[in-house]
């Protein structure tokens, strides 16, 4: 999704917050509330960078990060030379990556997150009654690590959802300006990815975002393989894991010892 296709969705939720009956302060509170989420999320590529050098410490950040998309996805990438950052209504364009260990080990089903995150992360790229999907996997030190940012996963996908959620939610109760503020700027923005060890140790699932195109010259595709919708929304409605996607994505590779470490063979079940 454009950036100004964004903009046109908030102010349509905006003008429909506006014709409930609020008063001249709470409209007033409503309007810089929208315009400074506005102009966070327009503008991502100035978010504050740490560090002078691209590169960081060597346990700082994860050596590999992966990205999911569709096949046809993919062959654009090849065709343009980059993934670019991607905007959605409740999200800055970013390009979006994971780390293996702590996407194996810590994105679950949890009290805070009422679903299966690597099945919703599998639904989101299904627009069809089948998709092909790939995996791509791309080394660390080719990005610029001093915009690489994270964000904690019980923050952005526990029901709290992103800028238009909170629009939604500031129209219901505008006295929460100021809490609802430090939300948005942290679902625009996040915190720098060198915190990642932390929440390995508190082992809270996270994920990682970069503001710039990454080269695909760069990048490795690391497996592919079909989803059949149907399956999917099943599991994703039971809030189940798929197992056997995700060692189909990595057969062959070492990252497959990770799922196969964490999914008994029980839990397997037909894709």
């Amino acid at each position: 999704m454009k950036i100004d296709t964004f903009i046109n969705a908030v102010r349509k939720l905006e003008s429909r917050a506006l014709s409930r009956s609020l008063s001249s302060k709470e409209q007033r509170q409503l309007e810089a509330f929208v315009d400074t989420g506005i102009e966070t999320i327009s503008k991502p590529s100035n978010i504050e960078v740490f560090g002078t050098s691209k590169n960081v410490g060597k346990h700082k950040i994860p050596r590999y990060m992966y990205h999911l998309t569709t096949e046809s996805n993919y062959q654009s990438m090849l065709k343009d030379g980059y993934i670019k950052p991607h905007a959605s209504i409740d999200s800055p364009p970013f390009v979006f990556l994971f780390d293996m260990k702590n996407f194996t080990k810590f994105w679950r089903k949890t009290p805070q997150v009422q679903e299966q995150p690597r099945t919703t992360l599998l639904s989101n790229m299904i627009f069809d009654e089948k998709e092909n999907v790939v995996l791509l996997k791309i080394p660390t030190k080719e990005l610029d690590a001093r915009k690489l940012r994270l964000r904690r996963q019980k923050l952005c996908r526990s029901g709290q959802g992103g800028f238009t959620q909170q629009l939604q939610n500031f129209s219901n109760n505008p006295y929460k300006f100021t809490t609802l503020m430090k939300m948005i700027k942290y679902i625009c923005s996040g915190e720098p990815a060198t915190k990642s060890p932390l929440y390995n140790q508190l082992k809270e699932a996270i994920e990682f975002m970069t503001p710039d195109a990454i080269p695909i010259e760069k990048v490795k595709l690391l497996g592919k393989t079909t989803i059949n919708r149907n399956t999917l929304d099943k599991a994703h409605n039971q809030t189940l894991d798929v197992p056997e996607i995700w060692k189909a994505l990595t057969s062959g590779s070492p990252e497959y010892k990770a799922f196969e470490q964490i999914f008994p063979k029980s839990s397997i079940h037909s894709a």
